[in-house]
């Protein structure tokens, strides 16, 4: 039963993209309009989501499972922060094409493809794990992501980029989770309401740039082929075997690791799209991972559940 939801929930996720190629080929939506809907889930719809998910959020949890999840968390982002920083050194790259290789093994789509997986996988009530675990995503994709993808020169003459919507929503963010600070509940309903367009717009963005390669070049070559496989399997594999020793809660264990092995981050590719990044190479390893992550995420849950 469980196998069965997440297949049909990775296809409704992939149709979306399929959507956004068709709507490029048949004239509906077109790069410019890309840039500025990518310009619009950055800074509007994607803040408001991470602001929506905790602000909504009504489920108390008690201190040990707080202590859990946050060691976790650091766990989570120390395997990927390691592997971003070693893996893709070792392979032949120019300076910006390693950077989208780091960016690629970093960053997954833990939210736009994560969420709904996780909820497919355990129901509504490990959304909050989720969340938790994807706080300091926020953070580190528009300071870290920002930096690999403009560059590091780019950074030290404009280091104001890093305060951007993104991260200003996730530190209210946190802040909001973890104390008991009031706000009025429809501050929390509009967040939901507005974040609820980032995702189908984030595939649909995906969709609308794979349409303008020509199909030889989507799937890329071998590089690319052993990022996604760094992406979608290392991480897990680590996280499967490590955890396990310091943590008895097994949904949590559970969450950090299908979460570690989403395929790569669709803010890659609107990075890409603002800060003049490798795009074409960004493309091809979301397309490629998000296509092998129907494989791949169900093979990892089979060890969970």
């Amino acid at each position: 039963m469980v196998l069965s939801s997440l297949l049909a929930q990775m296809a409704k996720l992939f149709s979306v993209i399929i959507v956004g190629y068709i709507l490029n080929k048949t004239g509906i939506m077109d790069s410019d309009f890309n840039k500025k809907l990518s310009h619009l889930v950055l800074n509007v719809t994607l803040p408001a989501m991470v602001l929506g998910s905790v602000l909504t959020s009504t489920v108390k949890h008690s201190l040990n499972e707080m202590g859990a999840l946050l060691l976790v968390t650091a766990l989570f982002y120390g395997v990927h922060l390691l592997q971003a920083f070693t893996i893709p050194s070792l392979i032949p790259a120019d300076k910006s094409t390693r950077s989208v290789y780091r960016f690629v093994a970093m960053f997954g789509n833990t939210a736009f493809i994560g969420y709904p997986i996780i909820q497919a996988i355990w129901g509504s009530d490990a959304f909050f794990y989720a969340m938790i675990v994807n706080l300091p995503f926020n953070l580190f994709v528009y300071t870290l992501g920002i930096g690999l993808i403009a560059g590091g020169s780019k950074v030290e003459r404009n280091w104001k980029m890093f305060l951007n919507p993104g991260v200003i929503s996730s530190l209210l963010a946190a802040v909001f989770a973890l104390t008991d600070f009031a706000i009025p509940p429809v501050v929390g309903e509009v967040c939901e309401l507005v974040g609820q367009i980032t995702t189908p717009s984030a595939l649909l963005i995906i969709g609308v740039f794979l349409a303008d390669l020509p199909l030889k070049e989507i799937l890329g070559g071998v590089r690319i082929w052993i990022m996604a496989a760094v992406r979608l399997l290392l991480a897990p594999i680590i996280l499967l075997l490590v955890l396990p020793l310091i943590v008895s809660n097994s949904m949590i264990i559970g969450i950090a690791v299908v979460l570690s092995g989403m395929p790569v981050a669709t803010n890659g590719l609107m990075l890409c799209l603002e800060y003049g990044g490798k795009s074409k190479t960004m493309g091809q390893a979301i397309f490629l991972t998000t296509i092998l992550s129907i494989l791949t995420i169900p093979l990892i849950t089979s060890f969970l559940v």
